[in-house]
């Protein structure tokens, strides 16, 4: 309306338990003041974040334990952003109020909670993660069949399409994806060796998750044995 302007401050220059400045409003050459203080007291506070990693692309639901230096009845009052992404709200009980997201890339984004009246909280460290550690197996048979569960995180995802596990570069094989164990582990079947394959060359063992740059690890490598094939 004509009578009312509405700001968002920012925070001191240092860190203070209390600081007091001065609010100054300019209209074309006029100028009007007023006492304004930013109180630590009345400063919203996060106690814990859970999860504080979760994977790209996928929904999850995370729990903000709010701080008791204010309270808070109607949880309407509370949002909370991840970067730029809103996360949705689920529910508020008692200190804790849970929302939900999709992932966005890979990276560490500010987690902050949102108080209408009294501002912002200190941001915390979130991360959305991908990433392979280490495999079950490092061998198995020439015809393929081999299981090998993979671990890491950031495999939990919508659409099991969004995600592949290749073995070698140069003329990749694919490992089916048997099942997403949870964000951290999944299992594949080996396919066949491939035509030219040089028996106990070691392959790259490889993650793809659409929109994300691949990964994989040192000791992540898969070869394709004699002693491991069967014989009838």
């Amino acid at each position: 309306s004509s009578t009312t302007i509405e700001c968002v401050t920012q925070p001191p220059a240092s860190p203070a338990t209390s600081t007091t400045g001065k609010l100054t409003l300019t209209v074309n050459s006029l100028t009007a003041d007023s006492a304004f203080t930013i109180d630590q007291n009345s400063t919203p506070t996060i106690q814990s974040v859970t999860p504080s990693t979760v994977g790209p692309y996928i929904k999850t639901s995370i729990s903000v334990q709010v701080g008791t230096n204010i309270a808070i009845t109607d949880p309407a009052e509370v949002s909370v952003k991840i970067g730029e992404d809103t996360c949705w709200f689920e529910s508020f009980v008692g200190d804790v109020y849970q929302c939900w997201i999709i992932g966005s890339q890979t990276g560490t984004k500010d987690l902050v909670l949102s108080v209408e009246g009294k501002g912002f909280s200190v941001p915390e460290a979130f991360v959305f993660d991908f990433g392979l550690t280490a495999i079950s197996l490092n061998s198995g048979s020439l015809l393929g069949g081999t299981v090998l569960t993979l671990t890491g995180t950031g495999f939990a995802t919508q659409d099991l399409s969004n995600l592949s596990v290749q073995i070698g570069e140069g003329s990749p094989m694919w490992c089916k994806i048997e099942e997403i164990v949870s964000n951290t582990e999944l299992t594949c079947r080996t396919p066949p060796a491939g035509t030219g394959y040089e028996i106990g060359t070691e392959l790259e063992v490889i993650v793809h998750l659409r929109g994300i740059l691949p990964t994989f690890c040192s000791s992540c490598k898969f070869a394709y044995t004699q002693e491991k094939t069967a014989e009838i």
